[in-house]
């Protein structure tokens, strides 16, 4: 699609908000012309001139854009094999021919570097400060459009993992060039592997920088290679078939050279000397490592699952770090420390790798059972939060209050992106909270309180939630600031992981999970997503290895957003909250800088308040009694027990809980084609009974030939079974029983539909119709014929009823009252409810805004009922005889019922008004 200079325009300010430094580059071109551009700082009214015709856009790269910084790979092979050494970033560009070529970080401190080959060719640019990038949507000298394949946030990398990512992939590049033909490939492997290993890389970074090397030179034997190096390179030692000095005589001594110099060795002389016969001194720093370790007070010990750990005293604190011969880690490189400062040398690589065997196996099998947590625990009645601060605090919470602690009674482990959590304040309110979140209405408030509070208790299960709205309604916003307060993160929105595999590591290392900006979420990840939020596992090969697995397991928050309905499954949505975000008014937006610095500010007293609300809980939850169990029970139990310290009346969670739910399953069932053709087919009959294959037959009479063709809908009984088996539990809370029986026999296979009166427990609705004021007027409609009750429509009392007689001289109130409390149920949509509604609504009507009598009234003939749900009131049609179409009804609802929206509006208000001046309590409704 065409860049419109509008589009130019929005790109460059988008930049600028961000806080990237923009400049204008003339179009096709890569570098600017104006003079100092390097000085340029431009205002938003600037960027508007500047950008209002065709160009490129420019960003300053280092200090002046908060140290953001591009990796550029302008060799391709630096961009296939970037993925085995650069660090995660949601931050992605290129173009066609080179996509991904360009990784974007924020890198405080970083250096312009280059890596440049043998002919002085560039492999790999680290641009910083004094630098530009071109960024989307310019056009390339080339003609084809840069365009980005992640557009997200860059992840804050410190310089000296970025610069060592980088001279890794540069020195594989470099390698896979000059790597020999069929021959000597395994011998050339073979020398590499000894050369790294003497190096000081640990046996996982060799194995992943000889797969690099060898998938980039099209070695088609790459797997099975690697793993047979490795180990003839251990047992070969000190051969002289291994190591840079055979390596420099199969790629070149040259090539060998700049390799190390990028890998950071500096005395190349021993390297290529044969091996130095010290076996003897190797040994003795072995051995003096594993007692440097022992005496220093560190407590060795090994999780459930067999992994070791160690818990170290560092600086006056403690630290628990994994103990692995295979990866790097603190452990290793706080032993490089301990042996520098004894014998003021560093260890051989060998000695570190072989204490640290020694040490990883005293842990596992005579050091002592500890589980390991990530972020939140639970420990003799008490929850503890890690503040993942540099003295490695964490937050006790009991149910007499909390308090900041030092020495903690529990392990959490620390993964490489977490941040930390701010100091709690007391005295805080989470009312403070609610200026930073876009809530649509009371009840999402109370969801999204409730969801926060879930993530703050170490056990699941967990609700999904998602944040749904059009652009421009702060979904992203949101979903970073609640995930601020219980599990901040450097890259705190995620995109869709590609596997399974992905999203178990990802929740492995971190507490909450959140996806940004989700077009539908696929079959597998849904299913996924219900593991993990309920708690399940995840199996996998090991890597390099043929007979053992890697299992990872987790119960973990979740958060995820899109502008679709992305949530299409029923176990998925019988286990999310569900809000959708209002698109926020221009003159309502802040600056991002201002929002944050702001939300920083407030944040110790929320973090605060919600630590008051877990502390309720864990006072309240063993006294806590539901009348009913909802899906998701636990959830429910724990937010009711915290309300003690909630900004909302108690019972005020479950209202909102399970309107919510009410909304998920009719969004379930309408997108459903099985469950509307089932609704149907129920329409004229209480009961149906046959096969598989005979409901096949009969529902189809219920759809088109499109829809029958298309994949949403069964193509054999055997899958129709399996379809309504997962819609079923949202068919029975809509009244419909799905049963299936074997009978006779021969046990033939049955299935029964039934049709039940739709009834409901009762419960108060809240005088509150801000949803209503937010999103509008309501309208909904639903295949089917005319409404039963369209030919009872009664208006000979319209002139002279009001609400109160209505409804006692019915004696409807009494039982509304009587329902209430003895927890009886009504039906949800009974005639002389409606017809009595539908009276008072247009009785206010004739007497406050005559212009919307008479199209009420003939939304009444037509059948149309009231609703109320958790966006407030509207009308729910079933098209009938006087709209033959569901557009009839729309173009109709155009002409007609919209001009009076806001008449309607105020209508509705004094319904509501009516009812609650019945009776001094609030009454009972379910519409």
């Amino acid at each position: 699609m065409p860049i419109t200079e509008s589009s130019l325009v929005n790109f460059a300010l988008e930049y600028a908000n961000m806080g990237m430094k923009v400049i204008p580059i003339p179009l096709k071109q890569k570098a600017p012309l104006m003079k100092e551009w390097q000085k340029l700082r431009l205002t938003e009214e600037e960027i508007r001139q500047l950008f209002s015709k065709p160009s490129n856009i420019g960003i300053l790269l280092g200090e002046p854009s908060g140290w953001l910084v591009d990796i550029d790979l302008d060799d391709p092979l630096a961009v296939k094999l970037a993925p085995y050494f650069l660090p995660f970033t949601e931050a992605v560009f290129g173009r066609d021919s080179k996509p991904c070529s360009h990784w974007l970080y924020i890198c405080f401190g970083a250096k312009t570097t280059k890596w440049q080959g043998i002919d002085g060719e560039m492999i790999v640019e680290l641009r910083s400060t004094g630098c530009q990038t071109v960024f989307p949507p310019s056009i390339h000298p080339s003609g084809e459009t840069i365009t980005w394949y992640k557009e997200g946030r860059p992840i804050q990398i410190s310089r000296d993992e970025l610069e060592k990512a980088c001279s890794r992939l540069a020195s594989a590049v470099l390698l896979a060039k000059y790597w020999p033909s069929q021959g000597t490939r395994q011998d050339t492997a073979l020398a590499l592997a000894g050369g790294l290993i003497r190096l000081g890389f640990n046996e996982e970074e060799a194995e992943r920088f000889i797969e690099a090397v060898t998938v980039g030179a099209g070695d088609e034997e790459s797997k099975s290679r690697v793993r047979t190096v490795l180990y003839t390179a251990r047992k070969a030692g000190s051969s002289p078939t291994t190591g840079w000095k055979r390596l420099s005589e199969l790629v070149g001594e040259e090539v060998v050279s700049k390799v190390l110099a990028w890998l950071g060795w500096k005395k190349q002389e021993e390297v290529f000397e044969d091996p130095p016969k010290k076996e003897k001194e190797r040994e003795s720093q072995a051995q003096s490592l594993v007692n440097l370790a022992l005496s220093s007070g560190v407590e060795l010990f090994h999780t459930p699952d067999g992994n070791a750990y160690a818990t170290v005293p560092v600086n006056g604190h403690k630290e628990t770090w994994p103990v692995s011969s295979r990866g790097s880690g603190p452990f290793r490189n706080w032993l490089r420390r301990i042996f520098f400062e004894k014998h003021g040398k560093p260890p051989g690589s060998q000695a570190l790798q072989d204490a640290i065997g020694v040490l990883e196996a005293k842990a596992q099998f005579d050091g002592p059972e500890y589980p390991v947590f990530t972020r939140i625990a639970e420990h003799d009645g008490k929850i503890y939060i890690d503040l993942a601060n540099d003295t490695w605090e964490a937050v006790e919470i009991s149910p007499v209050g909390w308090r900041v602690i030092s020495d903690c009674p529990v392990k959490f482990r620390r993964s490489k992106g977490m941040l930390p959590l701010p100091h709690p304040e007391s005295g805080g309110r989470l009312e403070e909270l609610k200026r930073f979140l876009n809530i649509p209405d009371e009840d999402s408030w109370r969801l999204m309180v409730a969801w926060l509070l879930a993530s703050l208790r170490p056990k699941g299960p967990y609700p999904v939630l998602l944040l749904q709205g059009e652009q421009g309604s702060a979904k992203s916003t949101t979903s970073k600031a609640l995930r601020a307060l219980i599990d901040p993160n450097t890259a705190p929105l995620r995109t869709c992981p590609k596997d399974e595999r992905d999203l178990m590591i990802t929740a492995t290392n971190s507490w909450a999970v959140s996806f940004d900006n989700l077009s539908g979420i696929p079959v597998w990840l849904s299913d996924a997503l219900c593991r993990l939020a309920t708690g399940g596992g995840f199996s996998t090969r090991t890597l390099y290895e043929n007979d053992e697995e890697t299992i990872f397991s987790a119960c973990r928050p979740i958060i995820a957003n899109g502008i679709d309905e992305i949530a299409s499954r029923h176990d998925l949505l019988d286990r999310a909250i569900i809000i959708h975000l209002p698109p926020i008014p221009e003159e309502n937006r802040k600056d991002e800088a201002q929002f944050w610095a702001e939300f920083e500010k407030a944040r110790p007293k929320i973090f605060g308040a919600l630590l008051d609300a877990v502390s309720a809980g864990l006072r309240n939850i063993d006294s806590v009694h539901l009348d009913k169990l909802p899906r998701m029970a636990d959830f429910a139990k724990w937010i009711t027990a915290c309300e003690e310290a909630l900004p909302w009346p108690s019972g005020g969670f479950m209202e909102a809980y399970m309107g919510n739910r009410e909304e998920a399953i009719e969004v379930a069932l309408e997108g459903d084609i099985v469950a509307v053709a089932v609704k149907n087919l129920l329409e004229e009959r209480e009961i149906w009974e046959g096969t598989a294959s005979e409901l096949l037959e009969a529902l189809e009479v219920f759809i088109d030939d499109t829809t029958k063709r298309s994949v949403a809908w069964p193509k054999n009984p055997r899958n129709l079974g399996n379809r309504l088996r997962r819609v079923a539990t949202f068919l029975r809370q809509a009244g419909i029983e799905v049963e299936f029986l074997r009978e006779g026999h021969d046990r033939r296979r049955l299935i029964r539909l039934k049709r039940e009166n739709v009834v409901r427990n009762v419960r108060n609705v809240r005088n509150d119709l801000q949803s209503f004021e937010n999103t509008g007027l309501e309208v909904r409609t639903i295949c089917g014929q005319r409404a039963d009750n369209a030919d009872e429509v009664r208006t000979k009392n319209e002139n002279s009823l009001s609400a109160t007689e209505t409804l006692k001289d019915k004696g409807l109130m009494d039982a509304y009252n009587k329902a209430d409390n003895a927890d009886d149920k009504i039906p949800i949509q009974s005639n002389d409810m409606q017809n009595h509604l539908w009276d008072i609504l247009l009785k206010l009507a004739k007497e406050n805004h005559p212009g919307a009598y008479e199209p009420l009234k003939t939304l009444r003939i037509a059948g149309v009922t009231l609703r109320k749900s958790g966006k407030g009131w509207g009308f729910k049609a079933k098209i009938g005889d006087l709209f033959n179409t569901k557009q009839d009804f729309d173009d109709w609802i155009r002409q007609y019922v919209t001009p009076h929206k806001q008449a309607i509006k105020d209508l509705f208000d004094k319904l509501e008004e009516e009812i609650n001046n019945v009776n001094s309590t609030p009454e009972v409704w379910e519409l």
